[in-house]
C-alpha cells in the first residue's frame, strides 16, 4: 500500500532538510575553525618553549631536538594546510546556498 504525501508536506520536508544542512555545514565549520586554532597554537608554544630552553629540550632528546621540531612543524603545517582547503569548501558550500 503506497501513502501520497500532499504537495505541502514534501516542501516542509525539504525545507527542513536544507536548514538541517546549512546547521551541519555551521558546525563543522567551527569544529576546523578551533582544530587550526588548537594546532596553531600548539606551534606557537613550541616555538616560545624553544626559545626559553632549547638546551633542556636537546638534552631530554638526545640531540635530536632539531628533527623533532622539523617533523612537528611538517605533520602540523600540512595538517593546518589540510584543515583550510576544507574550510575554504565549506565557506564556499554555504555561499552558495
Amino acid at each position: 500500500m503506497m501513502f501520497r504525501h500532499s504537495k505541502n508536506q514534501s516542501s516542509t520536508s525539504n525545507a527542513f532538510e536544507n536548514e538541517f544542512a546549512l546547521e551541519v555545514l555551521k558546525s563543522d565549520r567551527l569544529r576546523v575553525t578551533i582544530l587550526i586554532g588548537v594546532l596553531i597554537s600548539a606551534q606557537v608554544i613550541l616555538a616560545g618553549l624553544t626559545a626559553l630552553s632549547f638546551e633542556q629540550f636537546q638534552r631530554t632528546f638526545h640531540g635530536n631536538f632539531k628533527g623533532f621540531l622539523l617533523t612537528f612543524a611538517l605533520f602540523t603545517g600540512s595538517a593546518v594546510a589540510c584543515l583550510m582547503m576544507e574550510r575554504a569548501a565549506i565557506y564556499g558550500k554555504l555561499a552558495t546556498s
